[in-house]
This record gives C-alpha cells, structure tokens and sequence, in this order.
C-alpha cells in the first residue's frame, strides 16, 4: 500500500492506519491503539494546521493534518447536509446544532474550568475569555459574522426582533431556527465559500493527526498513566490554539489526566462525529456507559438580548434567572438498549431471519 495518497480523497497506508487504530480505542485495545497511533506519527507525513479554522474550509482540504475525508465536487458529487446545517436566517434548517452543555465544556482561555476558583467564568457573559476553539467551531449570540449575501453583521438568536423587525434566527422563531441559539461555524463558515449550500463541496474529515496524538495520548494513560510524552502530546494540540499547557501539578494521576483527556476530546473534536461513540466506549466510575449519565437530562437553551457593542464575547448578555418555561428545549432520555441502533424495517421484511435489537 502507497505511504501517501496519490490524490486528495485516495486510501493510502494513514488511513488504513487510522481504522485500524480508531477500531483498537473504541474496544479498548489499547496496546494496538497506541502502536498504530505511532506507526502513523512514524510515517512522517502528516502534522497539524497551524490554523484550526482552516481545516473546516474549501481552502483547507489539502491541509497536511487531514489523513482522509469524504469528497464531494461541484457540479458532479455535491453534499446535502451542509445546507440542513445553517441557521433559518441563513436559508438552512438548523437541523444539527451544538448544544450549551458542549460550550460549558470549554474551558477558559487560562487553561481552569468554568466552575474552578479563579477561572473568572462569568455566567451573564458566558462567551467570554473561552478557549478559542469554542469561537472556532461555535456561532454564538453576539458574534461577528457573514451572511449569505457577503456582508457581515451580529449573530443574534436571542432577540425576538432587531431594529423593529422580526428576527428569522430567534430561538422560537421558525422550525429551522436553532432551538440551542447556537450554530456550527466548523464547515459553515464562511457561507460565502459555497455556490449552492444545498450543493456543496465541503468535504467532512474521517480521520485527521489530533486524533492520533489523542489517541496514543488516552492509550497511554490507560496503560502507564500521565507521562511527559502524554502531556507533550495534549500540549501540541492544546498549544495550536493558544491554549496553556497542561496543568501536570493538577493532572497528576490516572483518574484525574483522563479527566482531562475525556474533555480535550470532546471540544477539540466538537461537530466531527465522534461524540457518541465516545460516550458510549468511556465508563463512570459506577461502569456506566458515560452516555447514560449525559444523555438522561434536560435540554435548555439560553435565553438575553445581544447590543452591538464593541466585543463579541460581551455583546450577549444572558439572564441569569430565567422562567423555566423560556429555557426548556425537551427531556431527553437514554437507555442501555440504545446503544445500538435499530434494524431498519426495510432490512428486516427482507429477511425475516433478521432479529430486532433488543428494546425496539
């Protein structure tokens, strides 16, 4: 098998690497994960983005650090999804939006979590002083930017209407409004770099580098626990960002570095597809399916106003003893069963030797 691709899209050595060694995490192989997390480092070919934003744009498809991605070409193989992703406002659906537990687990720009003494989290302006990966890959209320038709304005979900008129992204505004007030800025931004967002040639990322050297990171501690090259590794993804090192002094232990890592995952990978198998694979201390402790809880948006103020981390202001009527999005619920999905009907009046999964 070729060391590298021939052509953008192509499966070469890395990517057969990286199935094998994404396979090896999720049953908890960890000796396999880690050495073929490694034997792709070795290869000496992939790296990471300078600029993380880059790797969700047109303009970054050949970055060094994506190892494979679906390709999609105008005018010949376009992608659907990425038009059902935009807010109403914008012409799409909102039908895949990020979530405020996802933007709590960010930590701030220091390196503390929100809920950590001295984090200087503040829960009326809870956008900032965030690790900038949340910006990144976040449209937040009171952000800068581009609508569809190339100019730039204030992203704003919270106001019912803005200058007098009715405003389309307003959380309850539209179905295809986003009911978190959130929107992804990873793949959708800016708008501006589609023809047709019902048509596009955003071409989603299977496998990249930060996904090797977390993976040989969380292998690593699960084998031998926090090591130099474990923090050495979180440190370089961390370090793209602007992000401080890892605290080692607070991360000293097993338990407590897989903590962090669990976490890391989640913000760094944020969007990409890889949440629900995570939380499925990671356990709580009960050995629970992490999902289950995640998933069984209430959905609530948050609800302000935004100015146009000079600085889009403070330009939303949030209230901080809202009516529970204005917050609640649903109740969510998971159980064991879910884990698995359910036979499609189809499948099974084809087979009737097909069993269905237990639960459905």
């Amino acid at each position: 098998m070729n060391k590298e691709p021939s052509e953008r899209g192509r499966i070469a050595q890395g990517a057969a690497l990286a199935i094998r060694m994404r396979q090896a995490l999720y049953y908890g192989e960890w000796e396999v994960a880690k050495q073929k997390a490694q034997e792709i480092i070795d290869l000496g070919i992939y790296d990471l983005e300078a600029d993380y934003t880059n790797l969700f744009k047109v303009a970054g498809q050949d970055s060094k650090e994506i190892i494979l991605a679906v390709q999609y070409i105008p005018n010949t193989y376009t992608l659907y999804t990425i038009g059902q992703m935009y807010n109403n406002g914008d012409g799409g659906w909102s039908s895949i939006v990020p979530t405020q537990d996802l933007v709590d687990d960010y930590e701030m720009s220091n390196g503390l979590t929100i809920d950590e003494s001295g984090s200087g989290y503040d829960a009326a302006h809870p956008f900032k002083g965030r690790d900038p990966r949340m910006a990144m890959s976040i449209l937040y209320p009171g952000a800068d930017y581009i609508k569809a038709d190339g100019s730039t304005g204030i992203f704003n979900t919270l106001d019912k209407t803005i200058g007098g008129a009715a405003n389309a992204n307003y959380m309850t505004s539209a179905d295809n409004a986003s009911k978190t007030g959130l929107t992804w800025n990873k793949y959708l931004n800016p708008i501006t770099q589609y023809a047709n967002i019902w048509a596009s040639n955003a071409c989603p990322i299977v496998f990249r580098y930060a996904e090797v050297l977390m993976t040989w990171a969380e292998a690593e501690n699960e084998l031998n626990g926090p090591s130099a090259d474990v923090y050495k590794k979180l440190d370089e993804i961390r370090a793209r960002v602007g992000m401080p090192a890892v605290d080692q002094a607070k991360y000293n232990t097993k338990d407590k570095l897989r903590e962090l890592i669990w976490r890391e995952r989640g913000v760094e990978f944020a969007g990409e597809g890889l949440r629900r198998a995570d939380i499925l694979r990671w356990k709580t201390s009960d050995g629970k399916m992490l999902a289950e402790k995640v998933l069984n809880t209430t959905l609530i948006r948050r609800t302000g106003t935004v100015s146009d103020g000079p600085d889009p981390e403070t330009r939303a202001t949030i209230e901080l003893n809202p009516a529970k009527e204005d917050i609640f999005i649903e109740d969510r619920v998971f159980k064991t069963f879910h884990r698995y999905y359910p036979l499609p009907q189809g499948a099974m009046d084809k087979n009737p030797k097909l069993v269905q999964n237990e639960g459905y």
